[in-house]
């Protein structure tokens, strides 16, 4: 009985064959490490990108008298915190937007902290009229920058719907 298959041919089937034993394996091995670092990334990623939101709205809600309701450096430097631990996981897209909440932050505490120096409290603890523009302004451009980054975050957990914020108006500060 004669064969009509080539010599090499048998070669070759062999040599294939022991190439995808050992390519699907690796394969397989690697998307599995690649699933496994999508899945503990997004686990860090759904404690990170929260915990900026609330530093940056615990900052926008301060009370500015009396000024023992708190450190507006010190909530400064919460945010800050927040968003190195995003800009070391987040993609570019989410890291900008984080980037333009602790900017804002940094306007609203700087703000408020010229505020308390350079001004006494009013009546029932107001705001020195000069200064409620400039106030409303840096608490405005904090909640922008929250939303904003609220929703390119949600976008890069595959939430597609936008980030809406619980704090959405200024009535509980007193201006």
């Amino acid at each position: 009985m004669t064969s009509t298959v080539p010599w090499w041919a048998t070669a070759l089937i062999g040599i294939v064959g022991t190439l995808l034993g050992g390519v699907v394996p690796l394969s397989l091995g690697l998307l599995n490490r690649r699933s496994e670092r999508r899945r503990l990334s997004r686990a860090e990623k759904l404690e990170f990108y929260p915990a900026l939101i609330r530093s940056a709205n615990t900052l926008a809600r301060l009370d500015i008298w009396p000024a023992e309701t708190g450190d507006p450096k010190e909530l400064h430097a919460a945010v800050e915190e927040a968003a190195e631990n995003v800009a070391f996981i987040a993609p570019a897209l989410v890291t900008e937007r984080a980037i333009k909440v602790l900017d804002a932050a940094r306007g609203l505490a700087d703000t408020i902290s010229a505020i308390r120096s350079e001004t006494r409290p009013g009546h029932s603890n107001k705001v020195d009229q000069r200064y409620v523009q400039r106030l409303t302004t840096a608490v405005d451009a904090l909640r922008d920058a929250v939303r904003d980054f609220g929703t390119a975050s949600r976008r890069d957990i595959e939430i597609a719907t936008p980030y809406l914020p619980l704090h959405s108006t200024d009535s509980e500060r007193k201006a």
